[in-house]
């Protein structure tokens, strides 16, 4: 349904309709309407995304703050302040890249690889934003999350996948001295592997 669902506000979107406040609050209420909590949470934050992107920013981020889970609406504020910074909100979108990273803090300690995720995409729009001290230090402190997941669990990989997508942003933001360590350190081998074949193809 989710995927139907992002379709039809994508067709909105494309023809403006999504412009007319009627029309969103309609949507808004039928999304609050739905029983199951992780579909409600899923089309409010693909809704909140979306109007982010005609300026009903306040709105967009009110929607966003109704989402249940902290791991979505952490997910869902970053990708509102996105939509935010795409459209010159850049103020307003720091700041909401603040308050998503004080909800991914709020994760459980041993949820590793979903606050490591989330950080390092928050830490990515960040310096899209230019925000650049700030999106290292939520790199690094997504780097030894991850870290500390992959020592909590051996045998796990999704704390080393993690690692292996911080290492390509770094590489993608100039940092490619910082991209070599994180790479050469993920414990998976596979995943090791590919972080530094992703390396070395992009230096040509």
């Amino acid at each position: 349904m989710l995927v139907e669902i992002s379709r039809l506000f994508d067709v909105l979107l494309e023809r403006a309709f999504l412009t007319d406040r009627g029309l969103v609050r309609a949507l808004i209420d039928w999304s609050a309407s739905l029983r199951e909590d992780a579909e409600r949470d899923s089309i409010f934050g693909e809704l909140a995304i979306r109007i982010a992107r005609v300026r009903m920013v306040e709105d967009a981020e009110a929607l966003a703050r109704r989402i249940n889970s902290s791991h979505e609406r952490s997910q869902y504020l970053r990708q509102v302040a996105e939509s935010e910074l795409s459209v010159g909100e850049r103020a307003r979108a720091i700041a909401l890249l603040r308050e998503a990273i004080t909800v991914a803090e709020t994760l459980p300690p041993d949820w590793y690889w979903e606050r490591a995720e989330v950080l390092a995409h928050i830490a990515k729009v960040l310096y899209q934003a230019d925000e650049k001290e700030a999106a290292v230090e939520q790199w690094n402190v997504a780097i030894s999350v991850a870290r500390s997941g992959e020592a909590a669990d051996p045998n796990s990989i999704d704390c080393s996948a993690v690692l292996w997508t911080i290492s390509r942003m770094l590489a993608g933001a100039g940092m490619t001295e910082q991209a070599q360590v994180v790479a050469q350190a993920i414990r998976d081998d596979q995943r090791r592997e590919g972080a530094l074949h992703d390396l070395e193809k992009a230096r040509g």
